[in-house]
């Protein structure tokens, strides 16, 4: 998981396996970008497995950052 940010925005690209073991690796990282950034990228590109858990963190932090 690693987050970058450049010019208001952030880009997330998140590997391997997307858990409920990294669910809270996941929260830190959304929140931080929504902080950071008017604009996050997230790349899924590399994640080999993505659960339930963190499907869930990725609708919250997008109805997050709409408001």
């Amino acid at each position: 998981m690693k987050v970058t940010t450049r010019k208001g925005k952030a880009f997330l690209k998140l590997d391997g396996e997307l858990t409920v073991a990294r669910a809270a690796d996941l929260k830190d990282a959304l929140v931080k970008s929504i902080e950071k950034a008017d604009t996050i990228e997230i790349n899924l590109a590399d994640a080999s497995l993505v659960d339930l858990s963190c499907l869930q963190l990725l609708c919250s932090a997008h109805r997050t950052a709409a408001k």
